[in-house]
């Protein structure tokens, strides 16, 4: 769901190019879909997180908050770029 929902958000960039509101609509549907995807992500690992960080050393700590910060981010900054005001600033 997560890698469908991130490859359907190519429709964002393309809406600079062609105007068509199916590709807004296209945009926004997969943007709310990443953000349930990531939920889910979120809710299925936590049980686990504290196990899996059990094992790991210091470094390896730091790069896996750093990837899922980074997808939390991605995220996040998709669902604001839904409005159009900021929308038209990242183009």
């Amino acid at each position: 769901m997560l890698i469908i929902s991130t490859i359907a958000t190519v429709a964002f960039p393309v809406s600079w190019y062609v105007k068509n509101d199916l590709i807004g609509i296209v945009n926004g549907m997969s943007v709310i879909l990443q953000l349930v995807a990531f939920m889910y992500f979120y809710k299925m690992l936590k049980p686990q997180i504290s196990w899996f960080k059990a094992g790991l050393n210091t470094t390896a700590k730091s790069i896996y908050s750093f990837a899922i910060c980074s997808l939390f981010l991605k995220v996040i900054v998709q669902l604001l770029l839904l409005f159009s005001d900021i929308a038209t600033l990242s183009h």
